[in-house]
């Protein structure tokens, strides 16, 4: 059975670059490094990614909004909001890795020297 990982990419969110202070930051697992570290790890099955505008945000209030949830204050994402022009579509960038765990082939165990 695959196991799947989903992960944004450190570049997400572009048109909200100027107001997202850790924007551009990567991530400690993030889709820019996702596939190699599923892959230290697991036999990687399939990666897909994405990068389309996917959020509408129609009016500064739903903006604000926005902004609280990726980690903004109240009175920054509302002053963050009234330097933008809405309505705003935001692209969404990541990907989903599945990955199916390591086969292991069998343990040669030696006995003690001289066995």
């Amino acid at each position: 059975m695959a196991e799947r990982s989903i992960a944004r990419i450190s570049h997400n969110d572009p048109e909200l670059a100027s107001v997202l202070p850790e924007w551009g930051r990567p991530l400690s697992f993030d889709a820019e490094n996702g596939p190699t570290q599923l892959g230290t790890v697991f036999d990687v099955v399939e990666i897909e990614r994405w990068d389309r505008p996917v959020v509408h945000l129609p009016d500064r209030d739903a903006l604000a909004l926005y902004l609280r949830g990726r980690g903004l204050t109240a009175e920054r994402a509302a002053a963050a909001a009234r330097r933008l022009e809405t309505p705003l579509t935001v692209t969404k960038r990541g990907m989903v890795g599945w990955a199916r765990k390591r086969e292991r082939g069998p343990v040669v165990r030696s006995g003690p020297a001289g066995q």
